[in-house]
């Protein structure tokens, strides 16, 4: 089982989250900067993420980068 954080909120409902480590991650944004796969890889390789699950780790980096995630590896911080 993953090692994770419970988050509560003020309704009582708890959700248990995971860390994930990434280690590789590419970017769906060829068409608009060319292909330069390290446009903000190397800001994200190696940070740490709080997530519900693999799927909310791609609506976070999604969302904080502002570019759709085409493949990406981690691990879980245990």
């Amino acid at each position: 089982m993953y090692q994770s954080n419970r988050l509560c909120y003020t309704n009582k409902k708890c959700i248990l989250q995971v860390k994930f480590q990434i280690t590789d991650i590419k970017f769906d944004y060829a068409d608009d900067v060319g292909e330069d796969d390290y446009y903000f890889r190397d800001d994200i390789v190696g940070q740490i993420w709080d997530a519900d699950d693999d799927n909310d780790l791609l609506k976070k980096i999604t969302s904080a980068s502002g570019w759709c995630v085409k493949k990406i590896n981690y691990n879980i911080v245990k």
